[in-house]
């Protein structure tokens, strides 16, 4: 039987070592001198950016699609999916219409009336008392909802008068904000102003 000594047991592991070493350094170099992965950059347009329910169907226009009604102002675009926004001040008090284009999902009426009663006036309103007050709208041609936000302990004494309309695959919200007095002022213009609205086809 052969019998090594120590030594040579040492010599033989360090030459596995040294083996293994080179293995995983070649290993490693082939590895390394590939071409680096490329990475493409893409610009996410506006009509793609993700907002939740307030997604925006599409790009808003540049300039409105419909008039802007004597006496009102034209305040272009907004955030949260509103493409169209004008206001008016009646006596030193300043109410403004907006005209928002979102997703399906925010479709949910008594959802949206909390949100803008409890979150935006302070008002708390249970779901009877929403479908109580809601009225039964067209615009051009497309049955809507419509609410008057007007109640007395409302935050800062602001006013909300709110409309949506459900089309196809999207959800257009109108709705006149502001100082109680000038949004009351004008609710018959708020209301002549959602008639004269007409759909892209």
């Amino acid at each position: 039987m052969i019998q090594f000594s120590p030594n040579f047991r040492t010599r033989c592991a360090h030459l596995r070592t040294g083996a293994l070493g080179v293995v995983v350094l070649v290993a490693t170099l082939f590895v390394g001198c590939k071409e680096a992965p490329k990475i493409n950059q893409y610009e996410i347009p506006k009509s793609q950016s993700d907002m939740g329910i307030y997604t925006i169907i599409d790009s808003a226009p540049a300039k409105p699609d419909w008039p802007v009604p004597a006496g009102w102002t034209f305040e272009g675009e907004g955030s949260f999916g509103v493409i169209h926004k004008i206001s008016k001040d009646v006596d030193g008090e300043t109410a403004l219409v907006s005209v928002a284009k979102l997703q399906i999902a925010a479709a949910d009426w008594p959802a949206n009336v909390d949100r803008w009663a409890g979150g935006q006036l302070g008002v708390k309103l249970d779901v009877e008392t929403i479908e109580k007050r809601t009225e039964e709208v067209t615009v051009d041609g497309k049955p809507g909802k419509l609410i008057v936000l007007d109640d007395e302990g409302a935050t800062d004494g602001k006013a909300t008068i709110a409309a949506m309309v459900v089309r196809d695959k999207e959800v257009w919200v109108f709705k006149s904000t502001g100082d109680a007095a000038a949004v009351k002022a004008t609710e018959s213009e708020f209301r002549d102003y959602m008639t004269t609205f007409k759909f892209k086809q």
